[in-house]
Formats: structure tokens, sequence, C-alpha cells
């Protein structure tokens, strides 16, 4: 079983690091001042591999063994929705899981009639409390809360990107622990970390 696991382990950084460096090569246009734009299209790809290198990331699996990844909105119900699709055409699997990646408002996802996905991307900027909700919601469930927004991280989002001359998975390591969530730690030690 160690061994499957170290395998495992391995595929998914594999995958990670070439999906790092496919993402790297899109970086040569932006410069100092990027847009949020930019920043999401950079986080589309590494989404998905990130959420895999969750150590728990085949028990947060929906009955079907689908990834569910949420795409949450609070008013750009479009701009959800065609970040949902892109991520669905592009990443149909991920270590030969397949993707479900849907679209839903963040008063849906928080209701107690919600399915628990396996990941929620912020798809917008969120105001301080609907934020503080989805952060809190994510710790209760032991899920990656993804953003791609600057500053996001900081206010307690798992996981966002850094991005300078690279690209660098960002973490917060309160909502790490709080939550539960255990990243692989090679990831984790390639990666920056907010303490």
């Amino acid at each position: 079983m160690l061994f499957i696991n170290a395998l495992n382990n391995r595929r998914v950084l594999r995958v990670f690091s070439l999906a790092v460096l496919v993402v790297y090569g899109m970086l040569s246009p932006i410069n100092a001042s990027e847009t949020t734009d930019r920043r999401v299209k950079i986080s589309l790809p590494l989404f998905p591999r990130i959420v895999a290198v969750d150590n728990e990331f085949h028990n947060k699996l929906t009955e079907d063994n689908k990834a569910r990844l949420v795409f949450v909105y609070d008013r750009n119900k479009s701009k959800a929705r065609e970040l949902a699709e892109e991520v669905g055409k592009s990443n149909r699997n991920i270590v030969n899981i397949e993707v479900n990646s849907l679209s839903l408002s963040l008063k849906e996802q928080l209701s107690d009639s919600a399915l628990t996905p396996t990941a929620i991307f912020v798809s917008e900027p969120l105001g301080g409390k609907e934020f503080d909700k989805l952060v809190l919601y994510g710790i209760n469930k032991g899920i990656i809360i993804f953003s791609p927004y600057s500053g996001d991280v900081e206010r307690g989002a798992t996981v966002g990107l850094s991005i300078t001359s690279r690209v660098f998975p960002y973490f917060n390591t309160k909502t790490l622990d709080a939550s539960g969530v255990e990243i692989n730690p090679i990831l984790l030690n390639m990666s920056k970390r907010y303490e």
C-alpha cells in the first residue's frame, strides 16, 4: 500500500511540475502590472493539479468517483460558468479521476443542502463577509478554497498563486492546519507559504 501511495505521489508531482512549466511559459508577456484576468487564466490549469496533491484527495470524490470542482460566484454567474467549462474541457481527468466542474452561487454552495465539493475555486473577488463565510465553510468541510485574487491567501483562502518571474502555489498554513487539509510535503516545500 505504501509503495502504491509513493507511486501516486510521484505521478501527481510530475503532472503538477509539468503544469507549472506550461504556465511558466505563459508568463513571458506578463509585467509588473499583471491584470486580474491574467491571474485567473494562469490559475485555471493549476487548480485541479493542486487539488490532486491533497493527501485525502481520493476520500473527497463523489459517490461515482469524480472530482467535484465548484466555481463559486456572488454576482457574475456567466464568468463562473465560463471558468468551470474551461476547466472541464481542458482537465477531463486529474490523475485518472474524472472531473465534474460546475458553477454555483455562493449562497447555494453554503446552504445546508449543498453537496460538499472536492474543492472550490473563487471565480470573482468577494466582499469581506462573503469571503469569510466561504473560508469558514472550507475549514469546516476540510476542503481547499483556491483563490487566484491577490490578497486572498492572506485573508484566509487555502491556496492561491504567487506570481513573480515564476509561478508558485501560495498556501495559507493557518487555514491548512485549521481545515486538516494535508498537502504533499514535497509540493509544500516547493511552494510559498503565508504563516
